[in-house]
């Protein structure tokens, strides 16, 4: 199967094999449908005022551009997210976060080399690289997967219980890495659930990468 580095439906997705990814999936209904609009229509005015003066720059900016524009909604979307007012926190329940921990963990070593992870009461922050498969075919099956057991264990039936869509970005330095490994593990630490990162049941860091903290 031909390598598919790009492939879009409401976000752009750079997925090299051989590269190292920075991802967030939430649970399905975790964020208002009014929310996520107003924050759709903003991207897409910051996208068509970068059209306006494309042909002023070089393609490699306007690709920059695009992908900070994306980073800035993506954020937004993180900090909705990190304070849920509505929507659905099944990942509170220890046994639907242990879960999705068995799940990523499973897989590591196999499929992934999985870098560090976070699970929040309505979303999933992960770090992953040495990919033996396309990523989002590796994100498909660890969704489905745990949503079949999750599902199971809440009594629901045909119900979606992720998001279709996961973000994801391509880290592209040893710096990026650190800093957004940091982001991650800090997740419950800046919502105000704990002091330390090490004090939340359901974070993880792969002993090769504790030269980040």
């Amino acid at each position: 199967m031909k390598n598919k580095e790009w492939y879009r439906r409401n976000l752009p997705h750079i997925q090299p094999l051989d590269g190292t990814f920075n991802i967030c999936f939430r649970l399905h209904g975790s964020l208002p449908v009014s929310k996520i609009r107003e924050l759709q229509a903003t991207r897409k005015k910051q996208l068509q005022a970068l059209k306006t003066i494309s042909a002023e720059l070089t393609p490699e900016i306007v690709q920059k551009i695009k992908f900070e524009i994306t980073n800035e909604y993506c954020g937004k979307f993180n900090q909705l997210l990190d304070n849920p007012a509505t929507g659905p926190v099944y990942l509170k329940q220890k046994e639907i976060a242990r879960i999705v921990q068995e799940g990523l963990q499973y897989w590591d070593g196999r499929r992934f080399r999985l870098i560090c992870f976070c699970i929040m009461s309505n979303h999933v922050h992960l770090m992953l690289d040495s990919c033996e498969d396309q990523l989002f075919i590796i994100l498909k099956s660890i969704k489905t997967f745990t949503a079949r057991a999750a599902n199971k264990v809440l009594d629901r039936t045909g119900q979606s219980f992720w998001q279709k869509e996961s973000y994801d970005n391509l880290v592209r330095n040893p710096h990026e890495l650190a800093v957004k490994a940091r982001y991650i593990l800090n997740n419950p630490v800046n919502a105000g659930l704990v002091n330390h990162w090490k004090d939340w049941d359901f974070t993880y860091l792969n002993p090769d990468f504790h030269w980040i903290l």
